[in-house]
């Protein structure tokens, strides 16, 4: 074999191993991005987190809760209007994430419940949020506490 050929070779399959290793199975599967949560004040008993979740999979998912450093209990929650009056459910069937796609959980709208918080929020402060998923994918982000006129 002739070296031109056996150079050839070696990028091609260099090529094809970098194709493959550089498609959706190198990014994580789920990216969360901007996780933040308002300080509490006085002594407060619950909170709530907000943050960007990214399916980087070709299959759906569904977020179902989580677990924190932060809280005792996490849920998936959102907002409704009951009347003049906003009030906050869970969404016991959890929070689809369907793939490719990005969710956000925002204020007024589907946050993470932080039940039975350990400690009063400080802005300043992160702590640690481990979201977890039907599929049993669980991901680990840090949130970041800000103040809570910003």
């Amino acid at each position: 074999m002739s070296l031109r050929f056996l150079t050839a070779c070696s990028v091609f399959v260099l090529l094809a191993a970098t194709a493959f290793a550089g498609g959706r199975g190198e990014q994580e599967p789920f990216r969360v991005q901007d996780a933040w949560a308002r300080e509490t004040a006085g002594i407060p008993r619950n909170g709530a987190a907000y943050l960007r979740l990214s399916n980087n999979t070709d299959t759906d998912d569904v977020l179902i809760g989580g677990q924190s450093t932060a809280a005792e209990v996490i849920e998936i929650h959102t907002h409704e209007r009951n009347g003049d009056v906003m009030v906050m459910r869970p969404l016991h069937d959890g929070l689809p994430v369907p793939a490719g796609e990005t969710v956000v959980l925002e204020p007024m709208g589907i946050h993470v419940m932080l039940i039975g918080l350990n400690h009063a929020l400080e802005a300043g402060q992160r702590f640690e949020l481990e979201l977890h998923f039907e599929s049993g994918a669980r991901v680990k982000t840090e949130v970041e506490v800000r103040p809570l006129r910003n």
